[in-house]
């Protein structure tokens, strides 16, 4: 059986944590996370590999992990998330040892600028799609933020030459946030955009935002699925 492989962040989970629950939002189970119900339409098993939290060093990492180790096949088909381009994490270091606010404390302090950071970030997730289609790989990305500090991020030359192989969200916005944002009811704690730019509530999917995500990514991938390799 092929192999559907999922690398991301909380929006690439049934994402459910105390705050969703005190809001009176019932358990997202995996089955009702949307890699789940695209591995069903697909007739793929699913080996999602996405964690709350994560930032692009810890998604690319595990991504090469399997690759490396022969568990990615290319008949399998990949979809990644970058995470927010400012998240920082990194693989080599114990979070028991180092909490999240002190983490991103250090970035602040000690890495360049946000903006050169979201850049950086940028191209990695954009050279590596790009590596992976050109080994042959079955792959596509979708994004689920744009910095506001850096402007539109598909005015980015990077972003613009894997625009074909990244999932748009049904409104065509290849920002999937901005989407949501208009979409309250695929909330999983339904809220609106604040003139400073927040939001109310949380961005997270919903169980029904799941279902329209996974049509959504279902329209880009399933031509993978149908395709031979020799």
């Amino acid at each position: 059986m092929r192999n559907l492989w999922i690398y991301g962040c909380s929006f690439s989970y049934p994402f459910w944590d105390g705050e969703i629950k005190d809001a009176g939002v019932p358990k997202i189970t995996t089955a009702e996370g949307w890699p789940s119900i695209l591995s069903k339409k697909l007739n793929y098993k699913c080996q999602n590999r996405a964690q709350p939290g994560y930032g692009w060093n810890h998604i690319s990492y595990n991504l090469e992990k399997d690759i490396v180790e022969g568990r990615i096949r290319k008949d399998d088909i990949i979809v990644i998330s970058p995470s927010f381009f400012s998240r920082v994490t990194f693989p080599e270091v114990d979070e028991e040892k180092i909490p999240n606010q002190d983490l991103t404390e250090f970035a602040a302090r000690y890495c360049y600028d946000h903006s050169t950071f979201v850049q950086m970030n940028i191209k990695r997730f954009s050279y590596k799609l790009l590596t992976l289609k050109e080994l042959g790989y079955k792959v596509a990305g979708w994004i689920w933020s744009n910095p506001i500090d850096v402007g539109c991020s598909f005015r980015d030359h990077h972003l613009l030459k894997i625009k074909e192989s990244l999932i748009p969200a049904p409104d065509g916005n290849f920002i999937w946030e901005d989407w949501i944002i208009k979409n309250p009811e695929c909330m999983v704690i339904p809220g609106e955009l604040r003139p400073d730019f927040g939001w109310d509530g949380d961005t997270h999917f919903s169980s029904y935002g799941h279902k329209i995500a996974a049509e959504q990514i279902y329209s880009s991938v399933s031509k993978f699925s149908k395709v031979q390799i020799i």
